[in-house]
């Protein structure tokens, strides 16, 4: 009896990543949507397609600063053996007819340049992962693709260890490669995440993963400590500029320093009145409910588009914006298949030392933080370059 079919129910006991191995997978079928449909698999954009998602790890060794991966998850990462990975696409495979798969893991591979004492063990889980698929992609003839996000850090190192790996990525079915940029500015990159990749070597990662075939997505932030409009200008920027297929732009929450705070008031370590003690340990956020394409379409003038995105784009550069997502729509582009982590800080106006996300400026902080969110996915999509890469990105299953 397989463990699809073993019903197996409980926890893990230990924080050993063995006992992974011994749980029974997901029932996908079990989960529905708001409509009581399927969950999943579900279909790519295209229709063409049938995508689920799957989980090898767990935790963090990397220590970002906006993140609460590493302090929560401690000791760091946990991972699945790769066998039982690729027993269960087979199983994904044959069971229920899936073409492609989602990682949703921090990490696709292990970290392997976070620490050198670990280096032996990730090369040869990622070894026999590209080859167990690979094999199963050539072994049954089939259109077998995957996604997922990883730091540059280790892709370099993974270049420099594993001969081929480029081509290996490709033959295994690698689609999408996504990556943690975080911003534009390389020292800014530095204090957010630590790690020291350049600006340079980024463009020459998406730039080699294009040439095999690879499209690559980046993750940015807006907002943070000390942005303004300048500093997040200049990530938007190196998104458009970069070489990304696609960009998403999270919006800055001091989550982390939250939950700093709140373990210092609940251990005795600070003290305050109630109405202090609530104050300082959350927050008020809001929703970013904004139809970024009807916005873009409405946007006729210099003046409307100052208002509205912080910059006075020409009529020549919105008559391109209107074409873009003219077109973006008849190919089933929509704005809100993007969005995950579009909440931010209501309470922006009021200083807060610890949930500060915003240099104020002469527009006031939410003002001049809502333009600067609303430029960068207008210089992102709103352009005929974007249409042609849509237009490959659901081809090849996204």
């Amino acid at each position: 009896m397989s463990k699809a079919d073993a019903g197996q129910t409980g926890s893990v006991p230990h924080r050993e990543a063995g006992h992974w191995d011994e749980l029974a997978w997901v029932e996908r079928d079990l989960f529905r949507d708001p409509d009581g449909g399927i969950y999943e698999p579900a279909q790519s954009r295209s229709g063409e397609y049938r995508e689920a998602h799957v989980v090898m790890s767990r935790g963090c060794d990397w220590g970002c600063h906006f993140c609460t991966e590493a302090i929560i998850r401690a000791p760091g990462e946990l991972r699945r053996s790769a066998h039982d990975v690729i027993e269960e696409l087979a199983w994904l495979v044959g069971q229920s007819y899936v073409q492609r798969i989602h990682f949703v893991d921090d990490n696709v591979f292990p970290q392997i340049a976070v620490s050198s004492r670990r280096e032996t063990e990730a090369l040869t889980w990622t070894t026999e992962f590209l080859d167990g698929v690979t094999k199963m992609r050539e072994g049954g003839g089939l259109d077998l693709g995957w996604r997922g996000i990883m730091r540059f850090e280790d892709f370099l190192k993974y270049e420099e260890r594993v001969d081929g790996w480029l081509e290996k990525l490709a033959g295994s079915g690698c689609k999408l490669l996504a990556f943690g940029v975080e911003s534009g500015e390389e020292v800014r990159r530095w204090h957010l995440k630590g790690g020291a990749v350049t600006n340079e070597q980024i463009e020459g990662i998406i730039r080699r993963l294009a040439e095999v075939g690879i499209l690559s997505k980046g993750y940015f932030i807006i907002g943070g400590p000390d942005e303004d409009a300048a500093t997040a200008g200049r990530t938007i920027d190196f998104a458009r500029d970069a070489g990304f297929h696609l960009a998403y732009f999270a919006l800055y929450k001091q989550f982390r320093a939250f939950v700093e705070v709140s373990r210092k008031l609940d251990d005795g370590r600070e003290r305050g009145s109630e109405r202090e003690t609530h104050r300082r340990k959350y927050a008020t956020f809001e929703q970013l409910r904004e139809d970024f394409g009807a916005l873009i379409l409405d946007c006729r003038t210099s003046t409307e588009a100052e208002n509205a995105f912080g910059y006075p784009y020409s009529s020549r550069r919105l008559e391109e914006a209107h074409r873009a997502m003219h077109d973006l729509r008849k190919a089933g582009f929509a704005f809100r298949g993007l969005f995950k982590y579009n909440d931010f800080h209501s309470d922006m106006d009021v200083h807060e030392e610890h949930a500060e996300v915003w240099t104020s400026g002469r527009e006031g902080r939410t003002r001049g933080f809502l333009r600067t969110v609303r430029r960068a996915y207008f210089e992102f999509y709103a352009r005929d370059a974007f249409v042609d890469i849509y237009r490959r990105l659901t081809k090849a299953g996204y």
